[in-house]
């Protein structure tokens, strides 16, 4: 009599339970990381035989998760188009192929709010939102016009049996300012505070944020992005989901209390790191995707925050197709690609063993903190396994170029600009350059004049540089200065003056400069002189060297420069293949893949005085060609 109790107890027990889950409404939704599109992405996607775009293989991999889910969002961090040219960083424009490759993955939203939003004017705020359109998804953060976001903002989705509104910020638009008509959704706490209040009376079952915010390359949040989510969570939201720092940071339950006095917790994905890029810096190179669940009770209108799991993802490139010499740009889920192998791609031995060590580290980084890693199985993404004598151990990389020795990188540092002079570093005396040469050395190739014309190579001549009026001046006091050119990088030779002045603006450029002096007159007979030296594009400006008005001042949401680390490394070299030099001076050595290419750098220093002495020592060991190049937060400023 007792079993019978317990087993009727148990047949209860089942049925209210079954009943239970009956009364509730699941959904399930997808978040990823950064959707870039740097310059070898484009090269990469390129088909010269069609003169198409096709990015569709980038994501075979991933797309079955992305299927899964009920809701797929994207933080689309790109402007599109198609007027042919496309570019990477720092000005990301990429073929409308991208959007279509997203949509054929499975994504139903992306959001539009970035840093990037402005990188392609009134035109790249209007084109993207019409091929989204036209690919039918949602999106959301920026408008043609504030009549469209009076309309349409908050972004209201009706998905089963849940009505959601998504909202949508960035920190900035990298000092691009947002041309009218056009809307770019920006930071500011009283406009979301009133946005959510609006979203709010809209009765939805859940209010989505999706922040662009945050410092670059930061493994943990800051406590701006904190405090600002606690605070949003306090005005009405149910979930914050972050991007933009290019690499993953924690998952938490942000404490607060809610309207009514109560003490709760708000989940927040502080940063999913990237989901497809070219960044090669540490930790850039993968990021999350996101699985959270909603529930509800049905006939209501209030979702709880269910699980959260996370799928770590990496960006593989894959070159060994000697058909393709830009590779495919693959977003592998690392679970899967880790426990075995298929088929239908073959990873290379260092591929893998980058990928589990990136694998490794967001593990440990992650598990400090909420959410649970879901695993991935080959099975689950339809591949065939090898195994047996078929499995492979990883396949060595197919070099289709000949060894070849580290040979100094294209000389296209002596490009000339038009335009303010807008910095504040102290000058720098250029050190080496303390004699007039008796002949003038010709510009390098490549130069071209402030309208983009090629230079051509001046007449060997006498230098008449002794006829300058002599001024003794550092250029702080000067009404003039005479701008001889601009370089994307510091170097120390070839430039037959005395006292060169060189400034870093904030674009990154190396502005080279003349103290030109008080008089107009002085100031026309010095230009003439440099002319007649060669430099014919030489012009003369006003000096604006001490002049910080209009520089744009860092949101406190977030940075393009994050902590803004700057350090000065020595560029010494380039080639196709992957060579570690010998014998360096210095044993500081870092090199990085740019455009199909290895980069070569040595040294660092804080300050150009300093740059300056590690240049020459590099020059010295036999590196004539070597150059300074500014690393902002680990990266070289393009």
């Amino acid at each position: 009599m007792k079993k019978l109790t317990i087993l009727c107890f148990a047949i209860f027990w089942m049925i209210s339970n079954i009943n239970a889950n009956d009364d509730l409404s699941r959904l399930k939704l997808l978040f990823v990381g950064d959707v870039m599109g740097h310059s070898p992405q484009i090269k990469s996607a390129y088909n010269a035989t069609t003169q198409t775009y096709n990015y569709t293989p980038c994501f075979k991999f991933v797309k079955p998760i992305i299927e899964e889910a009920d809701l797929a969002i994207g933080n689309l961090e790109v402007t599109l188009s198609d007027q042919v040219t496309y570019t990477g960083y720092p000005m990301f424009r990429s073929p409308d192929a991208l959007a279509e490759a997203l949509k054929t993955a499975g994504f139903d939203i992306l959001v539009t709010s970035n840093n990037h939003s402005n990188d392609n004017g009134v035109y790249g705020v209007t084109h993207t939102i019409d091929v989204l359109e036209k690919q039918g998804f949602y999106h959301t953060g920026t408008f043609k016009n504030q009549a469209e976001k009076d309309l349409y903002y908050p972004l209201i989705v009706y998905k089963n049996d849940f009505r959601l509104a998504f909202l949508n910020y960035t920190y900035g638009t990298n000092g691009l300012s947002t041309k009218e008509p056009t809307v770019v959704n920006l930071i500011d706490e009283a406009t979301i505070k009133a946005d959510i209040a609006f979203a709010e009376q809209l009765k939805p079952d859940a209010i989505i944020m999706v922040m662009h915010w945050g410092a670059e390359y930061q493994l943990n949040e800051s406590k701006v992005q904190y405090d600002l989510a606690q605070k949003m969570f306090e005005w009405g939201v149910n979930l914050v989901i972050g991007s933009h720092p290019h690499v993953i940071q924690p998952i938490k339950k942000v404490a607060f209390t809610n309207k009514n006095g109560e003490a709760q917790t708000g989940l927040t994905v502080f940063s999913m790191g990237n989901f497809i890029s070219n960044q090669q810096q540490t930790n850039t190179d993968g990021g999350l995707m996101v699985e959270i669940e909603l529930t509800k009770e049905k006939g209501s209108n209030k979702a709880k925050i269910g699980d959260c799991q996370y799928i770590p993802v990496w960006r593989y490139l894959d070159k060994t197709d000697a058909k393709k010499p830009y590779g495919t740009y693959y977003v592998l889920p690392i679970s899967a690609f880790e426990a075995g192998e298929t088929t239908d791609l073959r990873l290379t031995n260092s591929a893998k063993t980058a990928m589990k060590s990136f694998g490794a580290r967001m593990r440990t980084h992650l598990s400090k903190h909420e959410g649970i890693e879901r695993t991935v199985t080959m099975a689950e993404l339809g591949l065939d396994v090898l195994d047996g004598k078929n499995t492979t151990k990883g396949i060595t990389e197919i070099d289709t170029t000949k060894p070849r020795m580290i040979t100094p990188i294209d000389d296209n540092r002596y490009i000339i600009y038009d335009g303010n002079i807008e910095v504040t570093p102290p000058p720098v005396i250029i050190p080496q350059i303390t004699t007039k040469p008796t002949d003038y050395q010709n510009p390098p190739s490549g130069s071209t004049g402030k309208s983009g014309e090629v230079i051509p190579t001046p007449p060997t001549k006498p230098n008449n540089i002794t006829n300058m009026p002599s001024i003794e001046s550092n250029g702080e006091m000067d009404k003039y200065l005479i701008q001889i050119q601009s370089a994307m990088s510091l170097y120390s030779e070839g430039l037959p003056f005395n006292n060169v002045i060189v400034k870093e603006s904030r674009s990154g450029l190396f502005k080279y400069f003349l103290a030109a002096g008080n008089s107009l007159t002085d100031a026309k007979a010095i230009l003439e002189e440099v002319q007649n030296t060669g430099f014919e594009d030489a012009y003369i400006v006003f000096n604006k060297l001490e002049e910080t008005a209009g520089r744009d001042i860092p949101s406190e949401y977030g940075t393009e420069k994050g902590s803004e680390n700057k350090v000065y490394k020595v560029q010494f070299g380039s080639s196709e293949k992957y060579v570690v030099p010998q014998n360096l001076p210095v044993n500081d050595l870092e090199i990085l893949e740019h455009e199909g290419r290895f980069r070569y750098y040595a040294g660092s220093a804080n300050d150009l005085t300093g740059a300056m002495e590690l240049l020459k020592t590099i020059q010295a060991a036999g590196y004539s060609d070597a150059f300074v190049v500014t690393f902002v937060n680990g990266k070289p400023k393009q």
